[in-house]
């Protein structure tokens, strides 16, 4: 399911993650979704003037599933390969609480500040949370920065008392 992605200057990155659609979880009461933790996640990330689908480069990380992204831009780094910075807001737990005010924010849905870093010519990739110990959810940066290398994000967080 896609729910948001991201820019930046030259690129797109489209991320196909593993929450499904479940339509009998209705009748028992459980929200629709379910994160399939058999299934990665996948970023592709291509060039906006892209023509073709075979252009598109595709990277495979463990499954997670992020509601909200950040920021992403264009850096390289110390060898002069091209890397992608994308922020968002990981979670690898299956459960939203939706009969609260901001079931994001729960400890059990548990939305890391993450940081990801896609490598253009090796096709690896890093992952990095920060503050671990935070759910955080709903993050913006200044909107003259989409896209491009900032260096503050606006994180909504909670503490277990608004749980």
């Amino acid at each position: 399911m896609l729910h948001d992605f991201a820019i930046t200057e030259q690129y797109i990155i489209i991320p196909d993650l593993p929450l499904e659609n479940n339509i009998k979880h209705c009748l028992d009461n459980r929200f629709m979704y379910q994160l399939n933790n058999k299934k990665p996640a996948r970023y592709g990330i291509m060039k906006r003037e892209c023509q073709d689908a075979s252009q598109v480069q595709w990277f495979e990380l463990p499954y997670h599933y992020c509601f909200h992204y950040g920021n992403a831009w264009e850096e390289k780094n110390a060898q002069g390969e091209d890397l992608i910075i994308l922020w968002g807001c990981l979670t690898q737990n299956n459960v939203a609480e939706f009969k609260m005010e901001h079931p994001f924010l729960s400890e059990n849905w548990g939305t890391k500040n993450t940081r990801l870093e896609f490598n253009l010519k090796t096709g690896k990739y890093k992952q990095e949370v920060y503050a671990p110990n935070i759910a955080i959810e709903f993050p913006q940066v200044n909107q003259m920065y989409v896209g491009y290398k900032s260096k503050y994000l606006y994180l909504p967080y909670t503490d277990t008392w608004t749980t």
